[in-house]
């Protein structure tokens, strides 16, 4: 990537807002620093707009960046399930383990410890059998 392109990102000109995901990762390794704090103010209370109507903290984005937070109206079941089988087992964990209320609030918010832990299993357990049923069906097919 050259200088000019790099000092016309920096100035936020309308190059800035076409650059690339891989251009991004770039910048970030060079200038040795995680993605997400270059794409979000290091101000927690600063407000960024993530998409059309949706606007949240930075420390909000981040969160969500790193896949620890939902956006405002998100869907839990799409968040949970897109998530890797190690990472869903971990959050379960650290909810059981009573680290963190994610999945609490995410799963259902007006229901009991005991429900909402019962629906994570669901969750979990879930995965676990399509994904071995998808691995049955790639073997037999």
């Amino acid at each position: 990537m050259s200088r000019v392109t790099v000092t016309k990102i920096e100035k936020g000109t309308e190059r800035a807002a076409n650059t690339s995901l891989v251009e991004l990762l770039a910048i970030a390794a060079a200038l040795g620093m995680p993605l997400v704090h270059l794409l979000t103010p290091r101000e927690d209370e600063q407000l960024l707009e993530i998409a059309p109507e949706v606007t949240v903290s930075a420390a909000e984005a981040r969160a969500w960046i790193r896949g620890l937070a939902l956006l405002p109206g998100g869907d839990f079941g799409a968040f949970f399930g897109a998530m890797p089988e190690k990472e869903q087992l971990g959050l379960t964990r650290s909810y059981f383990e009573g680290g963190l209320d994610l999945l609490g609030r995410g799963l259902m918010a007006d229901k009991t410890k005991e429900q909402s832990e019962d629906a994570a299993w669901e969750l979990t357990e879930g995965n676990r059998i399509r994904r071995e049923d998808q691995l049955k069906e790639e073997h037999d097919g």
